[in-house]
């Protein structure tokens, strides 16, 4: 699998800045990725241009999750999850 993300340079951007746009907004504003260290995905991401909005939150389940935003202005969540569920191929 892969995912295929485009910058478009032309025609010019008419509007307001989709990047200045916080989570809640309509239209798509964040993209989330599991990983298996989020503090570790958040320094490679932070060191690569990308920009920390906060500190990393740990989950009563014990999961992590932390926002930042890549240079043009989109929203990245690191995620961690703890799986508590059976499978279904335990039932």
């Amino acid at each position: 699998s892969y995912i295929e993300l485009w910058q478009y340079h032309a025609p010019a951007r008419v509007g307001d800045d989709p990047a200045e746009r916080g989570a809640h907004e309509l239209g798509l504003r964040h993209l989330a990725i599991e990983v298996d260290d989020v503090h570790a995905a958040l320094d490679r991401f932070v060191e690569l241009g990308g920009t920390r909005t906060g500190d990393p939150l740990r989950f009563d389940h014990g999961g992590e999750a932390v926002y930042c935003r890549d240079p043009f202005g989109t929203i990245i969540e690191f995620m961690s999850v703890v799986e508590t569920r059976e499978s279904l191929d335990d039932l």
